[in-house]
C-alpha cells in the first residue's frame, strides 16, 4: 500500500490515491510524491546592463520534525533535480517570448518542528552532490529567507552572482566634436 503520511493530514487527492490499489507502490513499483514548493523569481535583471531579465527557480521538498526523505523519495527527488538543474531559453506562457530561465534544481528543507523558527532558531538545508548524496548545512531562519529570495546561492550559501560571464573590452577611438576638434572616446564592447 502507498505509505500514509507520518505527520499532518493528507490532502483530499492524497487520500484518493491511497484508496486505489492499482496505484499501490509495492505491487506496481510506483512511487508517488507530492511536490511541496516551487520558488520562482520571475523578474530579475541580471546585472543592470540592458533589459535582459532572467527567471530563477528551485523546487523545495519540506520535512517536519527533523525528518529527511527515505531512499526511494531521495531517488525520485534526485532524478528530478538532474532533469531540472539547468539554464535554458524557454517560452513565456504570458508573452510568448523566449526568456532565460535558471533552474537550480531540487533542495530539501528539514525543520526541527513544523515551520522555520518554531521552537528552534535553525533549520537544516540539503542540496544534492553530483552523485545524489544529500549534503546538509545548518542555517538560521534569516539565511533560509535569503536562499528562498534568491539573494544567496542554494549550493554554497554565498551571495548569488547573476552577472553575465561574457568577455568585455574597451576600445579607444578618436571622434570629431561638433566644432570639428578631435577627441578620444572609450567604447565598451560586450560579447
Amino acid at each position: 500500500m502507498t505509505r500514509v503520511r507520518i505527520y499532518g493530514d493528507d490532502s483530499p487527492f492524497g487520500e484518493w490515491v491511497r484508496r486505489h490499489p492499482e496505484l499501490d507502490s509495492i505491487h506496481h513499483g510506483l512511487t508517488v510524491n507530492d511536490i511541496d514548493w516551487i520558488f520562482h523569481k520571475y523578474r530579475d535583471n541580471v546585472d543592470g546592463f540592458g533589459v535582459r531579465t532572467v527567471s530563477l527557480m528551485m523546487d523545495l521538498e519540506t520535512k517536519t520534525n527533523g525528518s529527511t526523505p527515505n531512499d526511494y523519495q531521495k531517488q525520485t527527488l534526485f532524478f528530478r533535480h538532474q532533469l531540472l538543474q539547468r539554464k535554458a531559453k524557454l517560452v513565456d506562457a504570458i508573452t510568448g517570448n523566449r526568456i532565460g530561465v535558471w533552474h537550480f534544481g531540487v533542495f530539501v528543507l528539514s525543520m526541527p518542528a513544523t515551520y522555520p523558527g518554531e521552537k528552534f532558531d535553525f533549520v537544516t538545508w540539503y542540496h544534492f552532490s553530483p552523485l545524489g548524496k544529500l549534503l546538509p548545512a545548518e542555517l538560521t531562519v534569516t539565511q533560509l529567507v535569503d536562499i528562498l529570495g534568491f539573494s544567496v546561492s542554494p549550493y554554497d550559501l554565498e551571495p548569488l552572482s547573476l552577472r553575465r560571464h561574457h568577455k568585455t573590452s574597451q576600445v579607444l577611438r578618436t571622434i570629431r566634436t561638433a566644432l570639428g576638434f578631435p577627441t578620444d572616446e572609450f567604447i565598451t564592447k560586450r560579447s
